[in-house]
């Protein structure tokens, strides 16, 4: 294949994978079969198959799209180096059931309730979220102790796991229980200072 070719292929791919990880974002993943896919981006089940070889490639290609929306989503909205604990269970807890940023979690949730089946690619796809999450979170936390802002981070994402599934089948029931869940961080914090 020529260099033009190349270029135009790989242009073409990256219009698809936007407009398909608009697709997971509107309707969820496990919703859409690939020829509806197709049909909805006027096209044939056998032209996503030529730019992505799999519905597995394809799956994965989208789903990272979906993934890199939300990172910058999160880079616009969290712009300090490094937050407490709570603050940054306070923010996440807002973001990730925010009208901007809700539609990119409702394909997390099916991504990760089918890679809990042990379906591939989701499986996959899961594994590397969480990984890479905790390293984000790590990354955010202003805890000087490495051990102790790794426990940190996990505990982090967990809770922000269950408020994006409890809110998204009930409006605002976790806010309470977030307010009580910081207050409890920031005073186990201040022990820590105290006892220092």
């Amino acid at each position: 294949m020529a260099a033009s070719n190349n270029t135009e292929f790989d242009s073409k791919r990256t219009r698809l994978t936007s407009e398909i990880a608009n697709l997971l974002q509107a309707r969820g993943v496990a919703q859409i079969p690939l020829r509806e896919i197709a049909a909805e981006l006027g096209t044939s089940d056998r032209m996503l198959l030529y730019y992505f070889g799999d519905k597995a490639a394809l799956i994965d290609a989208s789903v990272r799209e979906v993934s890199n929306r939300f990172n910058a989503g999160l880079a616009a909205a969290l712009r300090k180096q490094a937050y407490s604990p709570q603050d940054l269970l306070s923010e996440m807890a807002r973001l990730v059931i925010s009208p901007k940023l809700a539609p990119m979690m409702h394909v997390w949730n099916d991504v990760a309730a089918r890679g809990a089946r042990g379906e591939e690619p989701y499986r996959a796809i899961a594994t590397g979220f969480v990984q890479s999450a905790v390293g984000w979170f790590e990354g955010k936390l202003s805890v000087p102790d490495g051990a102790k802002r790794r426990v940190i981070a996990r505990l982090l994402l967990i809770i922000i796991e269950g408020v994006r599934i409890v809110d998204s089948v009930h409006d605002d029931s976790s806010k309470d229980a977030l307010r009580h869940l910081s207050n409890l961080l920031a005073s186990a914090g201040n022990r820590r200072q105290r006892n220092a």
